[in-house]
């Protein structure tokens, strides 16, 4: 059941929350810069954030002046987060956030207020030794940079790996992980307990399938939820869906978003209500009938190559998918 102190609306994708605020400490106040993001999917920042190597995620903090996203090895085993900011001059070279690079991280997403970033990571609990399956962790973000991350615990975190955490306004957590009953990857949602623990749901059909469902991005107002499907009938090896909330409290049936390609789309984010971003892999071009080691090298140097990138584009396009969503 939704809090009714959260504005719960529809047209413009507003996103203020109304509640109690948070107890991290804020930020110096700054003002927010706009962006401008495409009405087509396009790669984001080219040459900076996506490059010829892997990256994946995007998280743009509230202010629109820090972004954190990933890069993985060419096995897509082991990931670092990155940090870039926004100059007058445009995106800054990105830097190893200074709480990774040891072990493998991944999935950054910010809280509603900016203040906390949530990140999956195989680092032990100890932060020494050898890596362990992926937890969620977060960070809080001050005026001076970052804190020490924290795991969540283990009323949210299991014995699996546990993927791409995002954040509603009531504090909630959707993440993806293994179910044991239904031997699947399947979405959860997780409300924290005034004793510090977490209430943990699957929250189960349509969202969920008998296929592969995760990397789940929540509106902070829990108005639509998107994630990455395997199910049957995709464009692709993996899909983006988006569903929305229903009036009895639900969810609708998914749609398929209008970005999904014969590639593979996951990996969403919405930044402000406003810019749509996404990590794509697109499949391999055709290959030339007798390439020359040249036409090879320079085709593996290609920003768009196959390796993941990340993309991003107005995210107008959700209201209409609601439009269709809810129609009679």
């Amino acid at each position: 059941m939704l809090r009714a102190s959260l504005v719960y609306t529809f047209g413009p994708l507003a996103v203020a929350c109304v509640g109690p605020p948070s107890a991290a400490p804020t930020p110096s106040p700054v003002t927010p810069i706009p962006l401008a993001a495409p009405t087509q999917a396009a790669l984001f920042a080219p040459g900076v954030v996506s490059t010829r190597h892997h990256e994946l995620n995007a998280a743009l903090a509230p202010d629109g002046r820090t972004l954190v996203f990933s890069i993985a090895d060419p096995a897509d085993e082991v990931a670092t987060l990155l940090v870039t900011r926004r100059t007058a001059d445009g995106w800054s070279t990105p830097t190893v956030a200074p709480f990774s690079g040891r072990y493998s991280d991944v999935d950054p997403s910010f809280s509603p207020d900016g203040h906390t970033l949530y990140f999956s990571s195989r680092r032990p609990l100890s932060g020494q030794g050898a890596p362990k399956d992926a937890d969620l962790w977060a960070v809080t973000r001050t005026a001076d940079g970052w804190g020490a991350p924290r795991n969540l615990g283990p009323t949210i975190n299991t014995a699996r790996n546990d993927w791409h955490a995002t954040a509603t306004c009531s504090g909630a957590l959707y993440f993806s992980t293994w179910d044991d009953a239904r031997r699947t990857d399947d979405i959860f949602r997780a409300a924290p307990q005034p004793d510090g623990r977490w209430q943990v749901e699957n929250v189960g059909a349509p969202v969920n399938t008998p296929h592969v469902e995760g990397d789940p991005f929540i509106d902070p107002q829990e108005r639509y939820l998107i994630f990455t499907s395997y199910r049957p009938g995709g464009a692709g090896s993996a899909d983006l869906y988006v569903s929305f909330r229903a009036d009895d409290g639900g969810w609708r049936p998914p749609v398929p978003l209008p970005v999904n390609t014969s590639g593979r789309e996951y990996c969403p984010a919405v930044a402000d209500g406003r810019i749509f971003f996404f990590t794509r892999k697109r499949p391999p071009p055709p290959r030339l009938e007798r390439p020359t080691l040249d036409e090879l090298l320079a085709s593996f140097d290609e920003i768009d190559n196959s390796a993941g990138n990340v993309y991003w584009m107005n995210a107008d396009f959700l209201d209409r998918l609601r439009t269709t969503a809810v129609a009679p």
